[in-house]
């Protein structure tokens, strides 16, 4: 009887390394991604700038009493390399 059991344990050490291994295996398959096309020329990340409408800083300086808004304006521009369509 003894060897029963520790048959079974075994079993499920390999059993559960097993399971370990395939389910190690599954997040790789999933993100897999297909490479880009040789004639598509790779972009470069978007770079923003935003600077303040109204301020003299390069910042806002804002005062604010608890519970209160304030609303801000913001020049929006690309400074990136690739042209963005507005």
């Amino acid at each position: 009887m003894r060897n029963a059991g520790r048959s079974i344990t075994r079993q499920l050490i390999i059993f559960s390394l097993m399971l370990l291994v395939v389910l190690a295996l599954v997040p790789g398959t999933v993100f897999a991604q297909s490479t880009p096309e040789s004639g598509t020329p790779p972009q470069s990340a978007p770079e923003f700038v935003l600077e303040p409408v109204g301020q003299s800083s390069p910042f806002f300086t804002v005062d604010a009493e608890a519970n209160t808004t304030k609303e801000l304006t913001v020049a929006l521009g690309n400074a990136g390399k690739d042209p963005v369509p507005a």
